[in-house]
């Protein structure tokens, strides 16, 4: 079986006390952290906020109502010569709200890309903290099998004492084995209560749901297809983050161009009612227009300002898109070399180790081989499978950091 298919191709791991309990999906607990993660509920909360936003942008002023009187004097008949009721809207012009309005949609759009990135950047840390916990099970039944081992040793050298062979110096080298087999249990035991808890903090689990009986898969399945580097770099502009900046780059162009509409004129229109004196029987209308005489004094201001951050966005697109281009290089050299040491692993290493393992326990039983050479192949063994293991892990998250940039679902 390939070393792609699953952790449970290393070894199986799970004893009868993990059989028990709830099991937390891979896929459930990525479902968790996103519907219960701080950030993406602000940023949800922000577009939303954002979507909304262009009512109070939209350039349209709050209507006028006005009541005037005019030719008040001392003559007979009606106190006045005029009075009317009047409503009067103003707006901006209609060029500068609409490239206002166009920048906020692109700035929306940007938002939604946030909302991705900071999704996949998630997934991503779940997923590797759900690999470190798997690989610290992995590790506490290496470590259970290094005790097996050291009981044999045990057993072997005690025997060996009891017929005359060995001696008692060689059952005290064993006891240590086992004592010191057991530390390193207590220490892979250490590092999955960290991997649990930490993991617990991704998914924002409550404190009173966080419990021991929480149990986890025992296979992360990969697709076998090899990942291609420039399949991989592919993906390049096509990563939420440059998306978000890109958008952000072109709403500061509509904002330049917004910036320079604000020459023409702003533009007022009313509705009169008039009465002469024998009621409100004549209306009228009045259209106006702004003349913005002193507005040079600002609108150079305007415009350079508008200007200068559509260069910032510019260099920020750059930068965004050499960074994702290093990211996505190193991960996919890190798959690519951790793929290579498993197949080494797996054609060759730990088999042979394996077989050197139980071919000198047994020469040591029958007394062909000391025990020093005895514990350098156990050490060789324990060594190779531990190594197997770390070659395991990283490879997973190699996969998952691609796996980041690439957007598909390529361990689950």
């Amino acid at each position: 079986m390939k070393p792609l298919l699953s952790f449970l191709a290393a070894m199986v791991f799970f004893t009868s006390s993990w059989a028990q309990g709830d099991v937390l999906t891979l896929q459930q607990a990525v479902e968790t952290a996103h519907k219960n993660n701080t950030d993406i509920n602000q940023l949800k909360a922000r577009i939303e906020a954002k979507k909304n936003q262009w009512r109070l942008v939209s350039g349209v002023d709050a209507p006028e109502f006005t009541f005037a009187k005019e030719g008040i004097g001392e003559q007979e008949g009606p106190d006045f010569a005029e009075q009317r009721l009047a409503i009067t809207q103003g707006f901006d012009f209609p060029l500068t709200t609409a490239y206002r309005l166009q920048a906020l949609k692109k700035d929306l759009k940007a938002l939604h890309f946030d909302l991705e990135e900071q999704k996949r950047e998630l997934k991503t840390s779940v997923k590797k903290q759900y690999v470190r916990i798997v690989y610290a099970l992995y590790k506490i039944d290496l470590h259970n099998r290094q005790i097996e081992l050291a009981d044999e040793l045990h057993n072997a050298a005690y025997s060996r004492a009891e017929s005359g062979v060995g001696n008692d110096m060689e059952v005290m080298k064993a006891e240590i084995r086992k004592a010191e087999a057991k530390n390193m249990l207590d220490n892979a035991q250490r590092l999955l209560h960290q991997g649990r808890y930490g993991l617990f903090k991704l998914l924002g689990m409550e404190i009173k749901d966080q419990s021991y009986a929480i149990q986890f898969e025992d296979t992360l399945r990969t697709y076998q297809e090899r990942i291609d580097q420039d399949k991989a770099l592919n993906y390049l502009e096509e990563q939420p983050a440059y998306k978000a900046v890109q958008l952000r780059q072109e709403a500061a162009q509509k904002r330049v161009r917004e910036a320079k509409s604000n020459i023409l004129p702003d533009i007022s229109f009313s509705y009169l009612q008039q009465d002469f004196g024998q009621g409100y029987d004549f209306h009228g209308f009045e259209f106006g227009i702004s003349l913005p005489l002193w507005l040079p004094l600002q609108h150079k201001g305007e415009v350079q300002t508008a200007r200068a951050e559509k260069t910032r966005l510019q260099w920020k697109q750059q930068g965004v898109k050499l960074r994702m281009k290093e990211r996505i290089e190193r991960a996919w050299h890190g798959y690519e070399n951790s793929l290579s040491t498993l197949h080494r692993y797996d054609s060759t290493i730990r088999d042979k180790a394996e077989n050197l393992q139980q071919l000198t326990l047994e020469g040591y039983r029958i007394g062909e081989i000391d025990l020093l050479n005895l514990l350098d192949a156990q050490q060789t063994y324990l060594r190779t499978q531990q190594r197997y293991l770390e070659a395991l892990r990283d490879h997973y998250l190699q996969i998952i950091e691609l796996e980041k940039y690439i957007g598909q679902e390529i361990v689950y």
